[in-house]
């Protein structure tokens, strides 16, 4: 087992190992890194072995600016020499007729694999060629012949257009104007770019680097540089044979240069030679099979009887993290890698301000709980430092409360659907070869149109999402307003429309031979009685494969939802809860009928995704097509935008995301408000960085992760959780001392994570009251518009007492029209109290006008047991009303939740709030103790609820104890 470890508070001195122990909901799937880094993988294998990976760049998350890091500039001017103007530049060879070319320079020198061995030559180019033979790595078609296409001679030669080149006046001017330090580890490599693709610099040009003497033929171990032999002096083999991806011979030619492909057929190697320190015997040599090595099996056995398994010992990156130890069904341990590879300022400046260093964190421990609920009572238990999953609404407003829980919001690049398997009927084609290409091919058209119909997507976002999203449309982002298609047809919930789709196919002489049959009287029950009749599967069940609810409650409840519509049209249909690796495992052996899981996307501008997910090419296992959609046209509309630039790439785009919806491929359920919670006691919260994606737990993240600073003043913000569509809402932030004096003077940051709507002023300082006003000014939406939630992130500084902890608060704006109710809970003498003392909450209800909600009902629910007077009244014509607190004696500081509801009419909703009860140890000496005192915590303002479709906003106001 492993502890967790608190880390002092004492800025100035870290004594303790600083450890961040993170939850997540499902464990890794393998420890083998071909299988984790070259094919298609889930989120849960990746968080555990990306770390240990390391390549070519880095990459500024919120821009995606390439950055130098291993690879460290191009040859802009072709003259083969490494510039000073050409540090940090990547661009193709800028001379007339060369423009195909890209000439990259690498300096490796001091980069070590975890086993302490120095990176080689032979490294690199044994990561692009895994990226060549994966089919999951698309990018990597753009150096082969003809880019991968229709005629490309690449799966039998195996040849690749990357091959190292001499540097330009390498004993005299060839790197930045004097000679080239060390030839072997200072050097350049040659791409030759054999197809159209705007985004060559940021994929094709890239790799992550793989230990070619652990992969290769049988593969040996080595320790700082030296093999791992037995008793005999000879190498201890690995694995099985694997086969050979490069060549070792340096005398060879042609394709078959050495160190470029060994070709499928094979390579008759004619003597002996020596290849990163391993006699390869003379013979013929078996060319590497990607896919068997990935399974653990030998070369051109994809399926054996015993498959190697790569351990703890097998998992070699040269990554800012070692990998430790997997315990199967408990944790992952990963430990700091000191040796981490630093780049030398003169060629890598801009990664290095951007904060480039070994990482701080010594552990990182990725904890097991299947239970999304336990997983959040673990971050307040203190077990947990992070959780690596959005929170559930359900459970954000219980965890703001807590000063000792940070939260960071943004909105998700990625995105959560449901499918359908094209090579079954009724879903798709009746010749899965043909797809979309012959006409009368696709049968599942009308099926998929009437399920896009039956989805209530708004329902999704106001009830189970509680309004901290929004509804799917195309699959990208609308907060990606530059390449988002927002005249893309739309599907809007209507079942009587998605019946007549059915009925109409049932009237058609051709769908309706092919089986489609109308709706029968009476309930559609799940043996068939009363169900409309389909293409080759008839009146059986359908099981769309959905997250159980301990795992995400939101996708289990969506596919309840549409299973429960498509049945009131005559559709037998079952949301079948499955365990989502079982998910993964279907989709990847295309035994499925439809499904429903989510995209997470980072690291995209433009929707470069779609060909993974889309292009015929990918359909074939193992591509990440799961549904198996063949579309010629669709390809040509992809293929174009790959190589496209400015606004004729932008409009391809945008043709594809039209195209898919037009054929109804996914069904986009909805795109959330990531909500992540973690320990701001024990991680300074401003060390966290956020990618384009929306994703926190980063590269930039890990590494640039802080302890907690000390917390010499503390911050807590009060502002209205509801705002009508296009109005305003004040907002006032008080900064006090550890005392709870005012704080004047101190820094003030407003900054919008997710949602819409505008703050002004941004910034500003506190007064002599400590206090520091702005304006929250809601967007304006239109009439039927589903409620928007924004997240408002507030961080208060001092040069002099550093930082309070961070403030986040969530006001929903409500369209036209909407009725909804406000409360403030405050708590004016502090929300901490001593032990045996008292304080007060102050209850005040107003409606969608501002005015005092008399005769709303209000129950006070708190959790713990607290003494609360009144706990349950009805508001009269001031809608105010106060509670009295008595607190209890306790053996330790202890936290209350209070779940305040209130409701009039067919309005309801509820919000929750937070009192510290402080066990006060007993006076030392003759100091006495001032029983009265009361600290300040502050937390966010969020509202939940919703009743006979009126919208339900709630407020509450509190104060933030660091």
């Amino acid at each position: 087992m492993f502890l967790v470890h608190p880390v002092t508070q004492n800025a100035s001195a870290q004594t303790a190992p600083f450890i961040v122990n993170v939850g997540v909901q499902d464990e890794m799937k393998t420890r083998n890194l071909i299988r984790g880094f070259f094919f298609g993988t889930d989120v849960w294998t990746a968080d555990a072995l990306n770390p240990v990976g390391e390549g070519t760049v880095q990459t500024n998350p919120e821009t995606q600016e390439v950055l130098p890091y291993t690879m460290v500039g191009t040859d802009v001017n072709g003259d083969g020499k490494f510039q000073a103007n050409e540090v940090g530049v990547f661009s193709n060879v800028q001379v007339a007729g060369r423009e195909s070319e890209w000439i990259a320079f690498l300096s490796i020198k001091g980069m070590k694999w975890h086993d302490g061995t120095q990176v080689e030559l032979e490294d690199v180019l044994f990561g692009y060629h895994l990226a060549s033979l994966a089919p999951a790595v698309t990018s990597s078609r753009f150096v082969k012949h003809l880019a991968g296409q229709a005629g490309s001679n690449y799966s039998s030669t195996r040849y690749q257009n990357i091959n190292p080149v001499a540097i330009a006046g390498a004993s005299v001017d060839g790197w930045l104007g004097g000679p080239v330090a060390d030839t072997k580890y200072q050097f350049a490599l040659k791409f030759i770019q054999t197809g159209p693709n705007a985004q060559f610099k940021r994929d094709t040009l890239q790799a992550t680097f793989m230990p070619a003497y652990f992969w290769q033929g049988t593969g040996v171990r080595k320790v700082n540089g030296a093999i791992q032999k037995d008793g005999s002096g000879n190498p201890i083999p690995v694995h099985p044979d694997f086969g050979w991806a490069m060549n070792p011979n340096p005398a060879a030619s042609g394709t078959n240069v050495y160190l470029n492909g060994v070709p499928a057929a094979g390579y008759p190697l004619p003597s002996d030679v020596t290849f990163e320190g391993i006699t390869v015997h003379a013979g013929l040599l078996a060319a590497f099979d990607v896919t068997a090595a990935s399974v653990g099996c030998p070369h051109d056995v994809t399926n054996c009887a015993s498959p190697w398994e790569a351990q703890d010992q097998d998992v070699i990156g040269a990554g800012s993290y070692k990998f430790v130890h997997w315990e199967a069904g408990n944790f992952v341990k990963l430990d700091k890698n000191p040796d981490y590879f630093i780049p030398n300022r003169t060629v890598a400046a801009k990664t290095l301000d951007f904060g480039l260093r070994v990482p701080k964190v010594d552990s990182i421990i990725y904890r097991l709980y299947r239970n999304v609920q336990a997983t959040v009572f673990a971050l307040q238990a203190g077990s947990l430092d992070f959780i690596d999953w959005t929170v559930p609404p359900d459970q954000v407003a219980p965890i703001t409360g807590d000063p000792n829980i940070g939260l960071k919001s943004s909105a998700d690049a990625g995105f959560f659907y449901q499918s359908f398997n094209f090579e079954r009927l009724p879903f798709g084609y009746i010749n899965p070869a043909q797809g979309s290409n012959a006409p009368n091919n696709d049968v599942g058209r009308p099926f998929r149109l009437a399920t896009a119909y039956a989805t209530d997507k708004r329902t999704i976002v106001t009830s189970l999402l509680q309004n901290f999203g929004v509804a799917g449309h195309t699959v990208v982002s609308p907060t990606n307003t530059l390449y988002y298609n927002a005249s893309a047809p739309r599907y809007d919930f209507n079942l009587g429309v998605a019946a007549s789709i059915l009925d109409a196919a049932a009237a058609d002489s051709f769908y309706g031979a092919q089986g489609y049959g109308l709706d029968p009287p009476g309930a559609c029950l799940p043996d068939g009685t009363g169900c409309r009749s389909l293409p080759s599967i008839g009146t059986r069940q359908i099981d769309m494969l959905t997250p159980q609810a301990d795992y995400d409650p939101i996708r289990a409840s969506a596919g309840t939802l549409i299973a429960q519509n498509m049945r009131q049209i005559g559709v037998n249909l079952n949301s079948k809860a499955t365990a989502f690796g079982a998910i993964v495992d279907a989709l990847n052996a295309r035994n499925f009928d439809m499904w429903i899981l989510g995209w997470s996307l980072t690291g995209y501008v433009e929707p470069g995704y779609v060909e993974s997910f889309f292009h015929s090419r990918n359909a074939p296992i193992p591509g990440q097509n799961y549904e198996s959609y063949v579309n010629t046209s669709m390809d040509t509309i992809i293929d174009d935008a790959t190589g496209a630039v400015g606004q004729p790439a932008v409009q391809l785009w945008k043709w594809a995301q039209g195209a898919i919806l037009q054929d109804a491929v996914y069904n986009v359920l909805y795109f959330r408000t990531n909500v992540f919670a973690f320990r701001q006691d024990r991680i300074d919260p401003a060390s966290f960085r956020t990618d384009i994606g929306g994703d926190v737990w980063i590269y930039w993240s890990r590494i640039l992760l802080d302890p907690a600073p000390p917390g010499l003043i503390r911050s807590a913000a009060t502002l209205p959780s509801a705002v009508a569509s296009g109005g305003s809402a004040p907002i006032t932030v008080t900064v006090r001392k550890s005392d709870g004096t005012a704080f004047a003077g101190a820094s003030v940051s407003i900054t919008r994570t997710s949602g819409l709507g505008t703050v002004s002023p941004s910034t500003g300082t506190t007064s002599s009251t400590g206090q520091f006003a702005a304006t929250f000014t809601a967007p304006t939406l239109t009439a039927g518009a589903t409620p928007v939630s924004t997240f408002l992130e507030i961080q208060a500084t001092s040069s002099d007492a550093g930082a309070a902890r961070l403030v986040t608060v969530v006001i929903t704006t409500f369209p036209p029209g909407a009725q909804f109710l406000t409360l403030l809970a405050d708590t004016p003498f502090g929300n901490v109290i001593s032990e045996g003392g008292a304080s007060a909450i102050d209850v005040t209800v107003s409606d969608e006008r501002g005015l005092p909600a008399s005769g709303a009902n209000v129950i006070l629910t708190p959790s713990p047991s607290i003494a609360l007077t009144p706990s349950t009244f009805t508001l009269d014509a001031t809608g105010h009303q106060q509670v009295a607190v008595s607190a209890p004696t306790v053996t330790a500081d202890t936290t209350y939740t209070i779940t305040i509801t209130a409701t009039r009419g067919a309005v309801s909703g509820t919000s929750q709030m937070t009192l510290t009860v402080l066990n006060v140890p007993p006076p030392h000496g003759n100091v006495a103790i001032d029983t009265t005192t009361v600290a300040l915590i502050g937390g966010a303002v969020v509202g939940t609820g919703a009743a006979g479709g009126i919208y339900v906003g709630l407020r509450r106001r509190g104060r933030k104890k660091p």
